[in-house]
């Protein structure tokens, strides 16, 4: 099960910056893996800034993030506020393997928002990247 593979020990940020790495360290790999998550139409020139970014262990471009109560969410996980790069998440969830995965769809969400994606499918592109992102 997905959750299992999850390490509360590590950070949701550490974790997602470990694997963004990996990614960028082969260019041809690392736009492939984009376009299979956010499909052909996906802005080349910024998820390669995004990529030289991340080589140079630069990871402004990821949101903050912010721990909030149950009753902010309406007792979701987490969300994802594009106009101020902010993902929120349930702190009663911190440290968790729940925590974790709502970073990594809702990091998801934000790279879709960067790269100027439809948000049409914006959910259906969470799995994909949570497979990814267990490589690491």
């Amino acid at each position: 099960m997905l959750q299992q593979q999850f390490s509360s020990q590590e950070s949701p940020e550490a974790l997602l910056e470990c694997q963004m790495v990996t990614w960028a360290k082969i260019k041809i790999g690392f736009h492939n893996t984009i376009k299979q998550i956010y499909g052909e139409n996906y802005t080349f020139d910024k998820a390669e800034f995004l990529r030289q970014q991340t080589l140079n262990g630069n990871f402004d471009w990821l949101p903050t993030v912010r721990y909030v109560d149950a009753d902010t969410l309406d007792g979701a996980n987490g969300a994802y506020d594009a106009e101020s790069e902010t993902f929120f998440l349930n702190a009663s969830l911190a440290g968790s393997d729940i925590a974790a995965q709502t970073f990594v769809e809702e990091a998801g969400n934000h790279l879709d928002s960067v790269l100027n994606i439809s948000n049409a499918r914006r959910d259906e592109r969470a799995e994909p990247l949570h497979k990814t992102y267990l490589e690491c």
